[in-house]
C-alpha cells in the first residue's frame, strides 16, 4: 500500500520533523503488528486512521512514549524470537518467545547502555530521537507471529465390557477409531479402565485411545512465508504423569519442528502403545502415550508487513 511505510514517516532519520509525524508511523506499524492476531487483516483501516489524537490526548510526550512501551510489550510477548540460533537448550514455553528487555537489547544493537527505556527517565525532555529509532527496530524484529496448525489423528473407544485383557481393549478401541483433524493439542495415548469400574463384569477392561497421525501447517489464503515455518510443542507424559511416556518422533519437554516443503512438520509412525502398560485395577485407571500441554506454529509475516526493514535503513 502507497505511503504505508516508514519513510513515509521520516525514518530511519526523523529527527529534523514533527513529533507527531515519526509517533503517527510507530503508531501504524504497531497496529500492523497486531494484524496476525485479528480477524482480518485489516490494512485499510490503520492507514486511513489518524493516530494523532492520541499524542495529544497523552498530555506530554514522555507519556505518549511510556503508554506505547506498555503497548508494544504485550504485542511483542506474542512473537516468537527468531534471532535464537540453537533450539536445542529450551526448556520452557517462554524460551522462544520475546521478552522485552531482549528485544529492546537487539533494538539497541546488543549495547545495554544504550537501551532507551522511558520508565529508566530515558527520555529527555519531552521526545528522544534514539528511543523513537529503537522502536521502530524492535517492530521490525517483530517478524514471527502463529500460524494454524492442524492436526491428523484417529480416536476410539470401548465400554462394552467385552474386552477380556488391556489388549484386547486398546484393539477393540482402535478397530473403530474414527479419524478426525483439528487444531487441538495434538495427543497419542491409551487409556485403560477396569471394567468393574464402569459397571461391567469382573475380567473386563475399557478403553479410550487417540493417536496422532500427523500435524501440518494451516496457512492463510494467499500467504507465501518468508524463511521456515516452525512447530514448537511442549510434551508430557499421558494423563499429565510422565512416568506414562511412551511414543516415537517426540520427547518429554520443548520439542521444535520445522515444516517440509508440503507444510508438514512431522508424521508418526504407527507404535504399539499396548507395549509395558500397567493394567488397570479397581479404582486405577493407567495411561501410556504422550500429550501436548502447549502447541504453537509461527511464520514469518514480512510479506504482509508494510512496516519492515529494508525500506528504512538505519
Amino acid at each position: 500500500m502507497q505511503g504505508l511505510n516508514w519513510q513515509t514517516f521520516g525514518f530511519p532519520q526523523p529527527g529534523f520533523l514533527p513529533a507527531r509525524t515519526p509517533a503517527e508511523g510507530l503508531r501504524k506499524a504497531l497496529e500492523e503488528r497486531r494484524l496476525p492476531f485479528a480477524k482480518e487483516w485489516d490494512v485499510e483501516t490503520i492507514a486511513q486512521t489518524d493516530y494523532l489524537p492520541m499524542l495529544a490526548a497523552s498530555g506530554d510526550g514522555q507519556t505518549w512514549c511510556r503508554e506505547f512501551d506498555r503497548e508494544l510489550r504485550e504485542v511483542a510477548r506474542r512473537y516468537f524470537n527468531h534471532t535464537l540460533l540453537d533450539f536445542s537448550g529450551l526448556t520452557d514455553w517462554a524460551d522462544i518467545m520475546w521478552t522485552w528487555d531482549e528485544l529492546l537489547l537487539e533494538a539497541a544493537g546488543g549495547d545495554e547502555k544504550a537501551v532507551s527505556d522511558p520508565e529508566k527517565g530515558d527520555l529527555s525532555p519531552e521526545w528522544n530521537l534514539t528511543w523513537a529509532i529503537q522502536r521502530m527496530r524492535a517492530i521490525n524484529l517483530l517478524l514471527y507471529a502463529p500460524v494454524q496448525y492442524l492436526c491428523d489423528y484417529v480416536s476410539g473407544s470401548v465400554h462394552t465390557g467385552e474386552p477380556s485383557s488391556p489388549a484386547a481393549a486398546v484393539a477393540a478401541a482402535l478397530k473403530d477409531a474414527r479419524p478426525a483433524s483439528d487444531g487441538s493439542f495434538p495427543a497419542s495415548y491409551i487409556h485403560n479402565i477396569y471394567g468393574p469400574d464402569h459397571g461391567w463384569r469382573e475380567g473386563s477392561y475399557c478403553c479410550n485411545a487417540t493417536v496422532t497421525k500427523r500435524i501440518y501447517a494451516d496457512l492463510p489464503e494467499g500467504f507465501t512465508p518468508d524463511g521456515n515455518v516452525y512447530l514448537f510443542m511442549k510434551v508430557a507424559g499421558a494423563g499429565g504423569d510422565d512416568e506414562n511416556f511412551f511414543g516415537s518422533g517426540v520427547s518429554i519437554g520443548m520439542n521444535q519442528f520445522t515444516a517440509d516443503a508440503d507444510g508438514v512438520f512431522v508424521e508418526f509412525r504407527n507404535d504399539d502403545f499396548t507395549a509395558g502398560i500397567t493394567t488397570p485395577t479397581k479404582d486405577h485407571e493407567t495411561y501410556n502415550g504422550w500429550e501436548a500441554t502447549q502447541c504453537s506454529a509461527f511464520a514469518d509475516y514480512t510479506s504482509w508487513f508494510h512496516f519492515k526493514e529494508g525500506d528504512a535503513m538505519s
